[in-house]
């Protein structure tokens, strides 16, 4: 094999973790809980564990380098969570405890998809 077919298959397999890290990444965001090495390895399209931990590896690595206030952590049952550092959590905790919606807002709208189609005067 040639030098530059080795550094083209270097840099499609570099290209390659990068999406999968990306993705590993969005899934441990949107989940906003902790996730099983299965689950993940679904998401990237492998059943392989030792593969899955290397690259979860790789990204605590990133986020332990970029010393920013997200954390990437295993916990019980080997599942990975995306969460903050316990050092920012005291002083933003309040931020997430307003939902986007009150509780009128909130019946309404239950009652709207409860009793679908609803003219607006019974609302």
């Amino acid at each position: 094999m040639s030098a530059t077919a080795e550094e083209g298959t270097k840099e499609s397999e570099d290209e390659e973790n990068r999406r999968e890290l990306a993705m590993l990444e969005a899934a441990l965001y949107v989940a906003g809980r902790p996730l099983k090495v299965k689950t993940l390895g679904y998401l990237i399209g492998t059943r392989s564990k030792r593969k899955v931990r290397r690259l979860v590896a790789m990204l605590m690595k990133e986020y332990e380098r970029r010393d920013m206030a997200l954390e990437v952590l295993e916990v019980e049952d080997h599942r990975f969570v995306l969460q903050l550092k316990t050092e920012y959590s005291s002083k933003v905790r309040r931020l997430a405890a307003r939902p986007l919606l009150t509780d009128g807002p909130l019946r309404t709208l239950a009652y709207i998809a409860y009793r679908q189609p609803v003219m607006q005067k019974h609302v």
